[in-house]
């Protein structure tokens, strides 16, 4: 179990400083970059973005799953760059990619919660973004009506 925990640790680290680059990268106006940043992160963890994007919600929360259980810190991480994606294809002709990740992080913030886990500051800031964009009112409960 401790080699587990080390496990998730790391991976929750490696995400953490993915998603700092990310979002410098998008500061400086380097969106093309900022993407492959994202997608290469995705690739190196073994689970290319394409294949999350396809996910029903029970696999995503499946990747954010061990033995020990779900969790929440690892799904956060996930969220937080499937909403960087989101944020940066929410347009255009990327808006139905832009949007698959959208509905990922949705779904990892609401688990999270669910599971008693604890967002970034901004985190339920996040969730009416998704949720307003991917046109959800605050009364629907996307994780069990929605698993497209």
């Amino acid at each position: 179990m401790p080699f587990q925990q080390d496990f998730i640790l790391r991976q929750i680290h490696q995400l953490a400083q993915v998603l700092a680059r990310v979002i410098f990268l998008r500061q400086s106006g380097q969106h093309d970059e900022a993407l492959a940043e994202l997608r290469s992160a995705f690739d190196v963890a073994g689970v290319g973005i394409e294949r999350i994007r396809e996910m029903s919600r029970p696999e995503v929360i499946e990747l954010c799953s061990t033995e020990a259980g779900f969790s929440s810190y690892k799904a956060v991480a996930v969220a937080d760059l499937l909403f960087q994606e989101f944020e940066m294809l929410d347009e255009g002709d990327a808006e139905v990619v832009g949007h698959a990740s959208g509905l990922r992080a949705l779904w990892l913030y609401e688990a999270s919660i669910e599971a008693g886990g604890i967002l970034p500051a901004d985190g339920n800031d996040r969730i009416t973004r998704l949720r307003d964009r991917l046109g959800f009112s605050a009364d629907d409960h996307v994780s069990i009506q929605h698993d497209d």
